[in-house]
């Protein structure tokens, strides 16, 4: 047993946004009071891609998760999966 490999970048952010979603129905409370309790679990999801900072500083300022679907789909958009193996050693 080694250890686990990541979940790709776009998946990572799809069970985040899934993350926040459950969160707010489980808080009983207004979406704005869930998402400033969620804020800081976002961050643990950004990170290791190009651009990750910026994404967590933009997550700690959410109201929605509408706003959190926003970013993360900027960062997707804005980020550069790494070569694979093969394709770096033809370079």
């Amino acid at each position: 047993d080694g250890p686990v490999a990541p979940l790709p970048l776009a998946e990572r952010f799809a069970v985040a946004v899934d993350h926040a979603r459950r969160y707010v129905a489980a808080r009983g409370v207004d979406e704005l009071t869930a998402m400033r309790d969620m804020r800081k679990h976002l961050a643990w999801y950004a990170n290791n891609f190009t651009g990750a900072s910026d994404c967590r500083r933009q997550l700690t300022q959410v109201s929605s998760v509408a706003e959190v679907e926003a970013i993360f789909e900027q960062a997707l958009a804005q980020h550069v999966p790494p070569m694979a193996p093969s394709m770096a050693m033809a370079s």
